[in-house]
């Protein structure tokens, strides 16, 4: 991703809770494929909740976490956290955000 944590942060309406890196090479929702420097994307589907994976995520490389709920200890989160309104329109939001920035 070409973009800054400001960009990210702005694009998507979200407040910094924790912040403790600023480097990040793409974005994941799933944690099951997270890579170092990661942004963790929360989403929350009928059957799960991507905000009980965040931990994880952290333990696994990922840099930056975008949450809409905080169901982990934030004091002890090694990255970044972003708090939004809700995961999946932020999703939607860096995504637009994004490709208008390409042109």
């Amino acid at each position: 991703m070409e973009l800054t944590l400001r960009e990210v942060r702005e694009a998507i309406n979200g407040k910094i809770l924790i912040h403790r890196k600023e480097e990040f090479n793409n974005l994941c929702i799933d944690t099951r494929c997270i890579e170092e420097n990661n942004i963790y994307l929360a989403i929350k589907g009928e059957t799960f909740n991507g905000n009980n994976f965040v931990e994880e995520a952290f333990k696994k490389g990922a840099s930056i976490a975008i949450v809409d709920e905080i169901l982990f200890d934030i004091e002890k989160a090694s990255g970044t956290v972003i708090l939004v309104e809700n995961t999946l329109n932020a999703l939607l939001e860096l995504a637009n955000y994004y490709r208008r920035k390409l042109n």
